[in-house]
């Protein structure tokens, strides 16, 4: 399987209807473990002028793609991570997200309490 670069760039050179759009980008995927190149995000980010990218990183740990420094670059770029794979704390559902204005703040911080 393939991450559909060139489809999902043509969709963000075209203009949104009204607003703005976001786009969701899991990276590397679940199930297929599919990652998408430095390169490929670097052209959507480019292409994506009037979208807000979340590149969700759950995974990185096991592939060791990040591209968590470009934050700086690109204002458009969100940047989410899971605590609950890699660190095995899913449980207690904690994550962050990282933009240029703002690192890490927490998202969600909630236990679930099973009984």
């Amino acid at each position: 399987m393939q991450f559909p670069v060139e489809a999902v760039v043509r969709a963000l050179r075209r203009s949104p209807k009204r607003g703005y759009r976001v786009l969701y980008i899991a990276t590397p995927n679940n199930p297929t473990g599919t990652v998408v190149s430095r390169e490929e995000l670097r052209r959507i980010l480019n292409a994506a002028s009037r979208t807000l990218v979340l590149v969700d990183e759950a995974y990185f740990d096991f592939s060791g793609v990040t591209i968590l420094p470009w934050i700086r670059r690109y204002p458009n770029l969100l940047v989410a991570r899971t605590f609950s794979k890699s660190a095995g704390l899913a449980a207690l559902r904690v994550g962050a997200y990282s933009d240029g204005r703002n690192s890490f703040r927490r998202c969600d911080a909630r236990v679930l309490l099973i009984p």
